[in-house]
Parts: C-alpha cells; sequence; structure tokens
C-alpha cells in the first residue's frame, strides 16, 4: 500500500504521541502521589504542628506574664497591664483550640481542653489571689493586727519616756527613764526584725526577733519591780501598756507560725501545686501530637521524595524512547523523501536564474511530491510561453515611445521660447513697477518730512509762546522783588534809628550808674551792695552799647547789599524787556514759515495720489503679465512631465528587454 506524506508523518507523529500519553500517565500517577503527600502536610501535619506550637508558646508566655503579676502587680501601673497580657494570652489559646479540634482525634483534644481548663482556671485564681489579703495571712496578721497593737505599746512606753524625761529627781527615777528606754528601744527593734523574717523568711531574723522580745521582757520585769516608784498617771499609761503587750504576743506567735508554714504565700503553693503540675501535663499532650505529626510528616517527605524519583526516572526513559523514534522517523523521511525535495528545489532554482528551457522532470510515486513536481513542469512550460510573448510586446512599446519622446522635445523647445518671451516682458514691467513705487514712496517721505518739519516749528512756536509768557512773568516777579528790596533798604534805615535810640539810652545808664557808683563809695559799708547794683547796671549800659554798634554794622551791611540787589533788579528787568522783544519777532518769523509749509504740503500730498494710481496701474499689469507666465510656466511642466514620463516608460521597457533577455527559452 502507497502512503502519503501526510499519512506518513500523521503515523510517525501518532507514534511519538502515544510515548508522550504513557510517559504523562506514569508521571501523572507519581504526581498525584505527591499531591497526597503535600496535602497531609499543608493540610494536617503542619497546621497541626503549627498550632501546637502556637498554644506551647501562649502557655509558656502566660507562665512569664503570671509569674511578673505577682512580683510586679502591687503596682497599679503595671497591674493594668500584665493582667491584660494574661487574659490576652488566655483568649489566643481558646482561640486556637477550635482549629487544633478539627486536626486531631477527639481523645486526645478532649484530654488537652481538660488540661488547658485546668491551667486557665489557676491563672484566673493566681490574678485574684496575688495580690489579695488572703494571699499573705502571716503579713495580713502582722500588718492588720500585731504591728498596731505594738505601735500602740511603744507609744504608751514613748509617753512614759516623755513624762520621765521632764522629771527633776536623780538617782533612781534616770535608771527608771533608761529601763524605759531600753524597753522602746527593744520592743522597736524586734518590730523591724519581724518585718524582715516575714519578707525574707530567714532564720536570723527570727533569733534576733526573739533575743529581742527577750531582751524587752526583761526590761519590762525590772519596771515591774518598781511601780511604786511610778506615779498614778504613769501606773496608769504602764498598765495600759501591758494589757497591749498581752495582746501583741499571741499574735506575733501566730505571725512566725503562718509565716513557717508551707503554705504562708498560698499564690506561690497554688502555682506549684496546681498551676505548674497542669502546665507540665498540657505540654506533654502537645508534644505528644507533634511528635506524632512530626513522623506523619516525615513519613509523608519521604514518600514526596520517592515519587519524584520515580517522576525522574519515568521522565527520563519517556525521553530516551522519544527520542531515538525520532531519530529513526527522521532517517526514514530523509531517505525517501528529501531526495525527491532535493531534485525539486534544484529545477526551482533553474527557473528562477531564468532558464525554462530545461525538460520537464519525471514523475515518481502517489503522493504529494508527484503533484509538485507535475506543477512545476506546467510552470516551467507556461513561464517560457508568457516570456517569448512580453519580449515581442516589449519590442513594439519601444519603438512606440521613440516617436513619442520626439514629440515630446519639439513641443518643449516652443514652451520654452514662448516663456522667454513672456519672462523678459515681465521684467520690464517689473522694473516700470519698481520704479513708479520708488517715485511714490520717495514722496511719501518728503510729505512725511514736511509734515514732520511743520510740526516741529509749531512745537517750536508754542515754546516761543511759554518763553514770552515766562519772560512776562519774570519782569513783574523782578518788579516785585524790586519793590520789597525798597522797604527792606527804609525798613532798615528805622532800625538804625532805634539802635541810635537805643545807644543814647545805654550812654545815659552808663552816667547813671557810674553817678551811682559815686554815691555807693561815699556811703562806704553800707552802700557796699548799691555799688555792686551800680556796676552791674553800667556793665549792662557797657554790653547795650556794643551790641548796638555791632547791630549798625549789620544794618550798614544790609544797606549796602540792598542798593547793589536794587541795581542787579534793574539791570535783569531790562534784558528781560529785550528777550520779550526778541521773542516776539521769532514767533512771527514761526508763523510766515509755518504757512509756506503747509502749502508745500499740499502741492507734495497732489504729486503722492498721482504716484500712486500710476503705480496701482503698473501693478496690475504686472499681476496679468505673472497669470499669463504661471501658466506658460504650467504648459511647460506639463511638456517635461510628458517627456520625463515617456522616457520613464523608455527605460522602464529597456530594462524589461534587457531582463526578459534573461530567459532562456529555446
Amino acid at each position: 500500500m502507497k502512503l502519503t506524506i501526510s499519512r506518513k508523518l500523521q503515523l510517525s507523529f501518532s507514534l511519538l504521541a502515544l510515548l508522550f500519553i504513557i510517559s504523562s500517565v506514569l508521571t501523572y500517577r507519581n504526581i498525584s502521589t505527591v499531591e497526597q503527600y503535600v496535602s497531609s502536610l499543608l493540610t494536617s501535619d503542619i497546621p497541626t504542628v503549627d498550632t501546637s506550637r502556637g498554644i506551647q508558646q501562649s502557655v509558656q508566655a502566660s507562665l512569664s506574664s503570671i509569674r511578673a503579676y505577682m512580683l510586679l502587680g502591687g503596682d497599679d501601673q503595671h497591674s493594668q497591664q500584665l493582667n491584660k497580657d494574661v487574659h490576652k494570652t488566655i483568649a489566643s489559646i481558646d482561640d486556637s483550640l477550635p482549629t487544633l479540634q478539627t486536626l486531631i482525634s477527639a481523645q486526645k483534644f478532649n484530654t488537652i481542653q481538660e488540661q488547658w481548663q485546668s491551667v486557665k482556671k489557676s491563672l484566673n485564681q493566681l490574678l485574684v489571689l496575688s495580690h489579695s489579703r488572703e494571699n499573705l495571712p502571716a503579713h495580713n496578721l502582722f500588718i492588720n493586727e500585731a504591728a498596731p497593737i505594738a505601735e500602740v505599746a511603744l507609744d504608751q512606753i514613748q509617753s512614759l519616756i516623755n513624762e520621765e524625761s521632764s522629771n527633776p529627781f536623780g538617782g533612781e527615777r534616770k535608771r527608771l527613764f533608761k529601763v524605759y528606754a531600753d524597753s522602746y528601744v527593744s520592743l522597736a527593734n524586734a518590730l523591724a526584725s519581724l518585718r524582715d523574717f516575714l519578707l525574707y523568711g530567714q532564720q536570723e531574723y527570727l533569733d534576733k526577733y526573739r533575743d529581742l522580745i527577750k531582751s524587752h521582757k526583761k526590761s519590762v520585769a525590772e519596771i515591774d519591780k518598781k511601780l511604786d516608784r511610778l506615779t498614778e498617771e504613769h501606773a496608769s499609761l504602764w498598765a495600759l501598756f501591758k494589757e497591749m503587750q498581752q495582746l501583741y504576743f499571741p499574735l506575733a506567735e501566730n505571725v512566725i507560725a503562718l509565716r513557717l508554714s508551707p503554705e504562708w504565700n498560698k499564690s506561690n503553693q497554688l502555682m506549684a501545686n496546681e498551676l505548674l503540675p497542669s502546665a507540665v501535663a498540657l505540654e506533654q499532650s502537645l508534644e505528644t501530637v507533634v511528635q506524632a505529626q512530626q513522623q506523619r510528616a516525615d513519613q509523608s517527605g519521604q514518600g514526596i521524595n520517592q515519587s519524584i524519583q520515580n517522576v525522574l526516572t519515568t521522565m527520563c526513559i519517556a525521553i530516551v524512547l522519544i527520542v531515538s523514534s525520532a531519530i529513526a522517523i527522521s532517517k526514514y523521511m530523509g531517505n525517501t523523501i528529501g531526495r525527491r525535495i532535493s531534485l525539486l528545489s534544484e529545477r526551482a532554482k533553474t527557473i528562477a536564474f531564468g532558464d525554462v528551457s530545461q525538460p520537464p522532470l519525471k514523475v515518481v510515486g502517489n503522493d504529494e511530491l508527484a503533484v509538485l513536481t507535475e506543477s512545476i513542469n506546467r510552470m516551467n512550460s507556461s513561464l517560457a510561453e508568457i516570456v517569448s510573448g512580453v519580449t515581442d510586446k516589449a519590442q513594439q512599446v519601444d519603438v512606440s515611445m521613440e516617436d513619442l519622446l520626439t514629440s515630446a522635445h519639439v513641443t518643449s523647445l516652443n514652451v520654452a521660447n514662448q516663456q522667454a518671451s513672456i519672462e523678459q516682458m515681465g521684467s520690464q514691467l517689473e522694473e516700470i513697477a519698481f520704479a513708479t513705487a520708488n517715485t511714490l514712496e520717495q514722496v511719501t517721505l518728503s510729505v512725511q518730512k514736511l509734515s514732520d518739519s511743520k510740526g516741529e516749528i509749531e512745537l517750536g512756536r508754542d515754546a516761543l509762546e511759554q518763553n514770552k509768557i515766562t519772560m512776562e512773568t519774570l519782569h513783574n516777579t523782578i518788579a516785585t522783588a524790586s519793590t520789597q528790596v525798597t522797604r527792606l533798604s527804609k525798613e532798615s534805615e528805622a532800625i538804625g534809628r532805634v539802635t541810635e535810640v537805643i545807644e543814647g539810652l545805654a550812654e545815659q545808664t552808663n552816667l547813671l550808674a557810674l553817678n551811682a557808683a559815686i554815691e555807693a563809695a561815699r556811703a562806704g559799708d553800707q552802700g557796699r551792695g548799691f555799688a555792686v547794683v551800680a556796676d552791674e547796671v553800667r556793665m549792662l549800659a557797657t554790653r547795650t552799647t556794643q551790641s548796638t554798634t555791632e547791630i549798625n554794622d549789620i544794618i550798614n551791611a544790609i544797606r549796602h547789599s540792598t542798593h547793589s540787589v536794587v541795581e542787579e533788579i534793574d539791570s535783569s528787568q531790562s534784558l528781560a524787556d529785550q528777550g520779550a522783544e526778541h521773542i516776539e519777532k521769532a514767533v512771527s518769523r514761526l508763523l510766515s514759515t509755518t504757512q509756506k509749509i503747509g502749502q508745500l504740503n499740499g502741492q507734495m500730498v497732489d504729486l503722492a495720489a498721482a504716484a500712486e494710481q500710476q503705480s496701482h496701474a503698473t501693478n496690475s499689469i504686472t499681476v496679468l503679465m505673472s497669470d499669463i507666465t504661471d501658466s506658460v510656466n504650467q504648459v511647460s511642466n506639463h511638456s517635461q512631465s510628458a517627456a520625463e514620463t515617456s522616457s520613464k516608460v523608455k527605460e522602464q521597457v529597456t530594462e524589461l528587454n534587457r531582463q526578459m533577455a534573461t530567459f532562456v527559452t529555446q
């Protein structure tokens, strides 16, 4: 049976696909096993271990927090935070237990839950008991009963000491005072030692307490022997002390007995006897769960490794089989199909190089390559016929394009001559238009300059008018200043007359002062004060005379300066009058010049209008000639384009003939 190429390829790929399917099935089975192990790790083993470890850590955290609370809970600042930490840890474990319930057996979970409830109960009891009065009964009894009674007893002894210190008698009274003090000190030190024993529980503090109590009792016994020396008030205080003492001693022994008892700290006892054993049992149960799950996790890991090894082995075998099959198929296909494809490739290259004169190939077989061989044979013969027909048609087109190029060349020459004539005419019109435009521009500039000159002259006339007004104002100002200076001269003369009067008065005052001094000298000691006054008056008259002399000098200087100013003002007034006359003449001449420039400006405006009309006419002719030039240029361009197109077509026909010559048909 003869098979087609597609059938052969299908069978080959089917064999390879079968090998792929077999290897895939085996790989899938191994991967399914891996997935089962991984699922067990992810859904059971690892969550169980993580949850159990988390509960173990939370239990340890709760123990640490409760220990810290027992130590620092007496401080309100730390008590609330530590209490919150303990409850937070308890809540965390309560939240983790439902997760653990889904991961382990019911029996194990019930055991763990019972153990946790026991731990939780102990934690809550410790939170309540740690800093309550019931926690330390010995401390409570000492602080609330024994210590207050002892303090009352000490107060009585202190009162006795205070009373005895004011007693003026000596001898035995001083000895009694010393015994009071010894009794007080020994009891106070005994209380301090008992406090130390309660805090630290060491035997040395208890022994010290008992020694101090013996010393105290010895002092009390000595005082009891001297009761006849006590006053009534002292005896009353001592009786009250003895009563407090009898109450204190039994309480103190109870305090010591409670402190020596194993249950002296109930919270520590509760923690040691209940909380820690329950926590250890819970830890062991969780550790058992963790160990079991870790063993399962190890088994799952070993199963995963074994499955991966199986997958790798299967893939290696499949790769070897597939590669071997592929090599065998490729060799067979190369020997049966490659040779025939090589012949077809050689014939295709021959046709590609233009040789279509080869004989037809021999058709072998009944597959797709046989059909392809027949198609190449038919293509070879068809190309030979087409090349022959195209070569003939190209030669005919070549002859026709020669005639078309000749006609296009003649047309281009005629159009070029017309274009040259029109361009020459356009150049002449442009020169005329340029000259007209230049004339118009010069006229316009002249008109503008005349207008500017007229404006400048008018501005100059206005400035002269303003100068004229300014000169008149200056003339009036100078006249006013002359009047004021004349008035100042007259007032200076009046001041001079006043100073003459003052000078005369000063001379008379000087004479009067001289006469007064003479009279004072005649009066002797009685006229000495009057002589001093007369001397002062004389000195004042002298200074007045000097001042009037200086004022006269200043007034004379003012008169001289005023006279000079009057002369200068008269000279300035004459110059101002001459300036006003010259300005009046300049204004008249500028007015005449302005009128003449206005007449000339009108004539230049008429000339500009005529030049502008001539420019418009020349521009219109230039535009018409430009349109004609554009039309001729378009005709010339079209002619050139036609010639270029004809040349390109001829070149393409020549190239076609050259290319067709590469085909071999005979």
